[in-house]
């Protein structure tokens, strides 16, 4: 008799739970693309300025960076195994030069796209790993009839908004970096101090901007 009611409980509690997890999930989503829809309009808002000299405009846009995407979280997942093997130091340098390839290239791309049109077409809630995860999909209009599909994965832990990575045309941007960096590293020697080598050339102008 008690196992019987053991499970009727079992039940109840997993009926109850679905439909409030669902919520939690719509939840999310929905404060997933309200996050985005506010990031995009500062950004456009901030970065849209003609005389607005190039250093300025990325220095702009890193303090939304750091504000708004989970920068350490990425750098780490970009370096994929070689994080492990990498000393403090190496860790401590490469996150500064992440940061400073992220801000270089989106600045520019972010400019192409600030005062046009801007659209969320729908969040949906993924699957993630430590905390509840949505993607957001969206779309930009660089001219009267040049739209750019632009779709951010969103993290959420304690109503705290993060992005994860941005998909442009389906492309991840983490994913082609990391792509990019093992590539790097593999030409080096398969050391961590060759790959940032090409990144401090890279911030310094030193080669072109693909990791070589």
């Amino acid at each position: 008799m008690a196992i019987r009611i053991a499970k009727i409980a079992i039940c109840i509690a997993v009926l109850v739970a679905a439909p409030m997890a669902h919520a939690t999930q719509i939840s999310n989503a929905n404060g997933a693309a309200k996050f985005i829809s506010a990031l995009a309009e500062r950004a456009m808002s901030t970065l849209a300025e003609s005389k607005l000299a190039s250093g300025d405009r990325r220095e702009r846009f890193r303090e939304l960076f750091n504000d708004a995407f989970a920068v350490e979280g990425i750098g780490k997942f970009v370096l994929g195994r070689h994080w492990r093997k990498a000393t403090p130091e190496e860790r401590q340098e490469y996150l500064v030069l992440f940061e400073d390839q992220i801000v270089g290239t989106w600045a520019d791309r972010f400019t192409e796209y600030s005062g046009n049109k801007f659209e969320i077409m729908g969040a949906t809630a993924v699957k993630g790993l430590r905390a509840p995860v949505a993607l957001v999909e969206t779309k930009y209009w660089t001219g009267p009839k040049s739209v750019v599909r632009v779709d951010w994965r969103v993290s959420t832990a304690d109503s705290n908004y993060k992005i994860t990575d941005i998909y442009v045309e389906g492309v991840s941007l983490a994913i082609t970096h990391r792509s990019e960096y093992s590539s790097a590293i593999r030409r080096h020697g398969g050391t961590i101090e060759g790959l940032l080598q090409v990144m401090r050339n890279r911030r310094d102008g030193i080669i072109l901007p693909t990791l070589r």
